[in-house]
């Protein structure tokens, strides 16, 4: 009799279950692939809208802003033109005044509205027919026209005003322009104030959602007004130096969109921006 040994059946079974083991990894993988796809789409199509919101909101503070600001601009041209009529010099102040600041005082927000002499001497109030005295020749817009016949229309750093009243602790900013002779020679400055609370105002009317910041910066990063306040003292504070105001304030397009990680709390944050005007 001749024994032989019978073939093992390992070998049979051993590839299938290969296959299974493979098709159910590549099952996985295709799974995981399409997940991931759908999220990356999904991420990508919340970015987009959350950019578009943004982008809109941005708009809207851009075209009011720049409004007010045109219509301040406007008040100034005006102040300086007829302060420098010689038919007012010889009328009685009512009229003078009259004349000088026309509608300019039932504008919402305004502050004082004043002509300065050379010298930063307050000759003209919108307040009040015999103005206060008062100098102003050391706050920065009466400096910047005073040593430069080119500014053009110069905003002011955020200041609280000089009184003793309600208002004291106000933050305003002012628009001035400055007042010169035929020759070019300096004469003086017309300045317009705006008070902050316009910008809290604005806001009001705006929906950012949670966990989202309004901020309005100056061309040197000073903060002019923030919704909601990350800070009680953030105010007239200087965020120049932190790497994404750097990032928007030297986009020459000014209105732009990016992603980056905030340096108030460390999370990562879609910054949406847009400039006013120039």
């Amino acid at each position: 009799m001749i024994a032989s040994r019978t073939p093992s059946s390992t070998g049979q079974t051993g590839r299938p279950e290969r296959l299974l083991i493979v098709g159910s990894l590549l099952t996985v993988i295709a799974m995981v692939c399409i997940v991931t796809f759908l999220l990356i789409r999904e991420y990508a199509s919340a970015q987009e809208a959350a950019t578009r919101r943004a982008t809109t909101i941005a708009q809207l503070i851009d075209a009011d802003v720049l409004r007010t600001v045109e219509l301040y601009d406007l008040t100034l041209q005006g102040l300086i033109a007829a302060a420098q009529r010689d038919d007012l010099q010889n009328v009685s102040p009512q009229i003078r005044h009259l004349a000088l600041f026309d509608r300019s005082t039932t504008a919402r927000f305004k502050g004082d509205i004043l002509l300065l002499d050379k010298h930063g001497e307050v000759i003209a109030d919108s307040s009040r027919i015999e103005p206060k005295p008062g100098n102003f020749a050391d706050r920065d817009y009466f400096l910047a026209h005073a040593f430069n016949r080119d500014t053009g229309m110069f905003i002011s750093r955020p200041f609280k005003t000089r009184c003793d009243c309600a208002e004291a602790d106000q933050w305003r900013i002012s628009f001035s322009r400055r007042i010169s002779s035929q020759t070019g020679e300096f004469l003086g400055v017309a300045v317009a104030s705006l008070k902050l609370d316009y910008f809290d105002e604005l806001f009001k009317s705006l929906d950012i959602g949670t966990d989202s910041t309004l901020n309005i910066i100056n061309s040197d990063g000073v903060l002019l007004a923030q919704k909601p306040y990350l800070q009680s003292d953030s105010v007239g504070k200087s965020f120049g130096n932190r790497p994404n105001v750097v990032r928007i304030l030297n986009d020459r397009d000014g209105t732009g969109s990016f992603t980056s990680t905030s340096s108030m709390d460390e999370q990562r944050r879609l910054y949406t921006y847009s400039r006013v005007g120039n």
